[in-house]
């Protein structure tokens, strides 16, 4: 009997304990979801109390739209670009902080510090950076060019995605590099300094050994 009430008592617990957290999942992400989902399927504009029913004529319609596409490639080039940049580049500094360069540490402490801010942060200095009239990258290539030069980087359609990639990039790079650094410093220097003894490159050492073994840093980049 004392088991049976002790095993009713857990049960009881145990859906009392995951009613509220399942609740609050349904009401805010799966309720969202299936609604969206469902007003798809109809003409509503999003202000209007009627709406039709009209089926999967929307999502036809977007398969032939310009600005669909067009979203649909810039997310394809944002994807690629927002993986391989902050990757290749925190990758990069990795390999240049272990080699033990002159003040490590403090430059670990400056490429990781961007990560700790937040979005919104990163987004108001970046558009200090990029602004048309003052910016500093406009300043820049003022006083590099000696010609008063304006350019709204966020505004021009050529530009814009290329310019929030670059913002991204800097925010993520710090943690790519702390990730890698955390790796090579698994990588046994034994095996390394065999591979010099024999007379490979430093390039080679990277590509057939180092690169191998942090693999599953890369996974977590």
């Amino acid at each position: 009997v004392t088991s049976g009430w002790k095993s009713t008592h857990y049960r009881f617990w145990r859906i009392a304990l995951l009613t509220a957290p399942l609740s609050v999942f349904g009401l805010f992400v799966l309720w969202p979801l299936f609604s969206s989902f469902y007003y798809s399927l109809t003409d509503w504009n999003g202000f209007d109390a009627n709406y039709s029913f009209v089926g999967f004529d929307n999502f036809a319609k977007i398969a032939t739209d310009r600005l669909f596409l067009q979203a649909t490639i810039n997310t394809a080039i944002w994807m690629a670009a927002a993986i391989v940049l902050p990757t290749g580049l925190g990758l990069l500094l990795a390999l240049l902080l272990d080699s033990k360069v002159l003040g490590a540490r403090v430059f670990k402490s400056i490429f990781y510090l961007p990560i700790c801010l937040s979005a919104v942060i990163v987004g108001q200095i970046w558009t200090w950076i990029y602004q048309p009239d003052w910016g500093l990258l406009n300043t820049i290539i003022t006083e590099v060019s000696g010609e008063k030069f304006k350019f709204a980087w966020l505004a021009k359609p050529d530009t814009a995605l290329w310019s929030v990639i670059v913002a991204w990039s800097w925010q993520q790079t710090g943690l790519s590099m702390v990730i890698y650094l955390a790796g090579l410093t698994a990588i046994p220097g034994d095996l390394l300094e065999v591979c010099e003894i024999e007379g490979a490159t430093p390039w080679q050492r990277f590509r057939g050994v180092v690169l191998p073994l942090l693999a599953p840093s890369t996974v977590v980049v």
